[in-house]
């Protein structure tokens, strides 16, 4: 058995026990899970930085470059499991000791869920414009693929509008279930959820992102979970999990079209077989890997691209020299030159992934660092839980624990701009139910 194969099963052991602390996390139950931030990180990490290269070391699957040295892969498993270790002690120094939501939380009531709603479907529309604008100027859909990231770049801010249909759904479905919770008729909603959803996965396709598109569906299917009251047949369990399977083998389907089609050649059938297929969505590992196998001209950035998740909203014609994002920096690191502020032949972003983030900061101590204040973060989103009384509130919070699981792997600037998009119609229900305060559902509407 040579070296890369016998990590390639200590990488599979190291998923299998992150995935073990998921489940004791989670109290052994699915509501329990998606009610725990630490189960859901935990699980996502474990898939995606432990299984997933486990098994593309076995059968031989790499992005960057065709092999790496064991030295290389060793040393990133070690600061994998470091840097779960230390979430998992940040998360207990903050998460209260039971951390579960109420089973019928409050609807928003009227008037303020027709107000809030009203005003997100007014920005959502005007998101929806900007998106057509974009792919008009780029000439169609095929060079929009191909140009996103350089028609985003000055953006900025404007483009929340189109990132709230990723919430959009969720936050209607909270209000659904609390309502039907309340025996309070429900109205149209239940259409008015169906129709967003399907907008919101649209959106996501034309932006040419399997992440946006899924994440609504993932969302959606969360918040339904957690506002249950009891614990979930065991049929549903099991079609729950089918499905999270299915939206895996999806998101490889997507990721291999949406290279073809921006780089305008045909999609072939076999790019569809072996492990890339499943594997092809999760590739965030391997920057890891590459900066450990190059570290000799690594330059630490001492905190720059955190620095730039924080002053996304200054234009960079303000601010030429303004930071770049961990997506901008490894395309650099790894091809250099490949990236450069409004240039029109950019390479497409990298998502770095938060552990490959703290290294190209701070070096290997950046790796423990991200993991410790991750996982403290984690802990004061299981305090939302703990207290919440609210349904826009605790759609909030799986939202926020779906979206903070998906911050593993992706870059910090992204990362932070995709967390306040998810919350921002969430805050705007929860906004207008305290300044116009909830009232019962009038008895004339219909169910």
């Amino acid at each position: 058995m040579g070296e890369l194969t016998a990590l390639g099963w200590a990488y599979l052991a190291a998923g299998a026990a992150a995935m073990a602390g998921a489940a004791a996390a989670a109290g052994r139950s699915l509501v329990g899970f998606v009610r725990s931030p630490l189960a859901v990180a935990l699980t996502y990490f474990g898939f995606a930085f432990l299984i997933v290269p486990g098994l593309n070391l076995l059968f031989g699957v790499s992005f960057w470059q065709s092999s790496y040295r064991p030295d290389s892969v060793e040393r990133a498993l070690w600061l994998s499991l470091g840097f779960a270790g230390l979430v998992a002690a940040g998360y207990r120094c903050t998460a209260p000791l039971r951390a579960e939501a109420p089973a019928n939380p409050r609807p928003v009531g009227e008037p303020g869920w027709t107000i809030a709603a009203f005003a997100l479907a007014f920005l959502g529309f005007a998101g929806l414009g900007l998106l057509a604008r974009s792919v008009l100027e780029a000439g169609g859909l095929a060079n929009y693929l191909l140009l996103r990231n350089t028609l985003a770049a000055g953006e900025g801010p404007s483009l929340i509008l189109i990132a709230l249909w990723q919430a959009i759904p969720a936050l209607i479905l909270a209000e659904v279930l609390a309502r039907r919770a309340a025996s309070v008729p429900v109205g149209r909603w239940r259409l008015a959820f169906f129709a967003a959803l399907a907008v919101a996965v649209a959106v996501g396709l034309f932006q040419g992102s399997r992440t946006k598109a899924l994440f609504p569906l993932l969302a959606a299917g969360m918040v339904w979970v957690a506002l249950q009251p009891g614990e979930l047949p065991r049929r549903f369990k099991l079609a729950l999990l089918g499905s999270v399977g299915a939206l895996a083998l999806v998101g490889g389907v997507l990721g291999i079209a949406r290279e073809s089609v921006a780089a305008g050649r045909a999609v072939r059938s076999e790019a569809f077989a072996g492990p890339r297929l499943v594997t092809e969505a999760f590739r965030e590992y391997e920057n890891l890997w590459y900066l450990l196998d190059h570290e000799a001209r690594l330059k630490p950035l001492g905190g720059s691209t955190f620095l730039a998740g924080f002053v996304f909203w200054v234009p960079r014609s303000i601010w030429p020299d303004k930071p770049l994002g961990g997506g901008p920096e490894i395309v650099n690191f790894i091809w250099p030159w490949g990236y450069e502020p409004g240039r029109k032949d950019n390479r497409s972003s990298i998502t770095p992934g938060l552990m490959a983030e703290g290294f190209m900061n701070f070096g290997a101590p950046g790796v423990l660092l991200a993991g410790g204040f991750y996982g403290l973060l984690l802990g004061l989103l299981a305090r939302v839980w703990a207290r919440t009384r609210s349904a826009c509130l605790a759609g909030l919070a799986v939202c926020l624990s779906l979206r903070g699981a998906e911050f593993l792997g992706m870059e910090f600037f992204g990362g932070l701009f995709n967390l306040l998009a998810v919350a921002l119609p969430f805050l705007v229900a929860w906004a207008a139910e305290a300044r116009l305060g909830g009232s019962p559902v009038p008895e004339g509407e219909g169910a």
